[in-house]
């Protein structure tokens, strides 16, 4: 995309997971992407994503939503609550070795604060599990 393009870009839980951009691996194409990310919004424009936490413990989401896992109105849930968790628990473990870019509040402030984002705020979610980043490019 051409630069100052979109007012607002959101990312759910995706960008931790690239692990290349723009010929670049692990952490310098993370910061990368983030770079593209602040070239292609207009000045004014809002980026809001999520990442997991460093050292996150899905598990911890896991038991946060056993109601819903053993919801007798859903289940499916049964099935596919633990099939999901099998799948975060593997998504954890590429975590802690640094294959996925899940780092702390200071060290991706910093990284946002070096690329020329302002107005950073963090909040929690997902049983504190994961963290909800708002920023803005001036």
């Amino acid at each position: 995309f051409q630069d100052n393009y979109f007012n607002c870009v959101t990312a759910n839980l995706v960008l931790p997971y690239l692990i290349h951009h723009r010929g670049e691996i692990g952490l310098k194409g993370f910061i990368k992407l983030l770079e593209d990310i602040h070239r292609v919004l207009k000045p004014g424009g809002h980026f809001i994503w999520s990442s997991p936490k460093k050292k996150v413990k899905f598990l911890k989401v896991f038991t946060a939503s056993w109601k819903n896992v053993l919801d007798p109105k859903n289940l499916e849930h049964l099935y596919y609550g633990p099939a999901i968790l099998k799948q975060a628990l593997q998504i954890q473990r590429k975590g802690y070795k640094s294959i996925y870019h899940f780092l702390d509040v200071k060290e991706l402030e910093k990284i946002l604060i070096d690329i020329g984002f302002t107005d950073i705020k963090f909040t929690k979610s997902m049983a504190d599990q994961v963290n909800i980043i708002k920023c803005k490019k001036i």
